[in-house]
């Protein structure tokens, strides 16, 4: 099983890209990119997990 994941620093982000970034890991986290995951033999996030991570995008600085 391949479970794909990204790392990104809670605050400190440079403001002029953080949009892009907070786009980016909205996009990937979305459910409907989540169930691409599994056609590409990927492992995608659980909702308590995807949940938490729109969470945390949201509040990244």
């Amino acid at each position: 099983m391949s479970v794909p994941y990204e790392v990104v620093c809670a605050s400190g982000n440079d403001a002029a890209k953080l949009p892009l970034l907070k786009s980016l890991l909205s996009f990937l986290s979305s459910p409907a990119e989540q169930v691409k995951l599994s056609v590409e033999g990927l492992s995608g996030l659980p909702d308590s997990v995807r949940t938490q991570v729109t969470s945390a995008v949201a509040g990244l600085k």
